[in-house]
């Protein structure tokens, strides 16, 4: 209870602290300035005296009608968003619910961004994996093409040595028979030929 006191009780060693109104003319006292002192009003009554209860976890969260609850400021965000729910449905009301209320709207708008960016970047990597496959499925086709030209012209150039290897036969076979060469003419018999 609040301890009410005589005006300049502590200049003079007669003077005691006990309650006397003021009545002076330019008293301060009287006057209710500041910092002069507390006066003697109706509602100065007794204070009843409740439990101050810091809530950190939902086991302290008991109904007890004598008592203030409040969140405790080491709660993270989740957390005591989920005590709030919990004490709305048991009916307890909680002194600093709304400045809790705000951090945890903040907190959650956090969230719901990195949510976003986590999605979006998720996206952007499935688009280039995909880019990337079509790239090696690109290449992959491209090898395949060049193996199948080596392939070819392989073919091609045995088929070329082939026949470079019989025409070189045939010319050796003609060399040795001139007679089937088709590039030598052929000589005429002499008695044929009459003026």
């Amino acid at each position: 209870m609040r301890k009410f006191r005589r005006q300049n009780y502590g200049f003079l060693k007669r003077i005691k602290d006990n309650w006397r109104k003021p009545t002076g003319s330019q008293s301060k006292l009287r006057k209710e300035k500041g910092g002069s002192g507390t006066k003697v009003k109706i509602g100065y009554g007794k204070k009843i005296r409740k439990n101050v209860i810091t809530v950190s976890s939902m086991s302290d969260l008991v109904k007890d009608e004598n008592a203030i609850y409040y969140i405790a400021s080491s709660m993270g965000g989740r957390k005591s968003s989920l005590l709030i729910k919990k004490a709305e449905e048991m009916g307890i009301i909680l002194k600093n619910k709304k400045r809790k209320e705000k951090k945890i709207s903040k907190i959650e708008h956090k969230i719901k961004k990195k949510k976003e960016m986590k999605e979006e970047k998720k996206k952007q990597e499935e688009k280039k994996k995909v880019e990337e496959k079509k790239k090696e499925e690109a290449k992959k086709a491209k090898e395949k093409a060049e193996k199948e030209q080596e392939k070819i012209s392989m073919k091609n150039q045995e088929e070329i040595q082939k026949i470079t290897e019989k025409n070189i036969e045939k010319a050796k076979k003609s060399e040795s028979n001139p007679a089937e060469r088709k590039d030598v003419p052929k000589e005429e018999p002499k008695e044929a030929v009459k003026k």
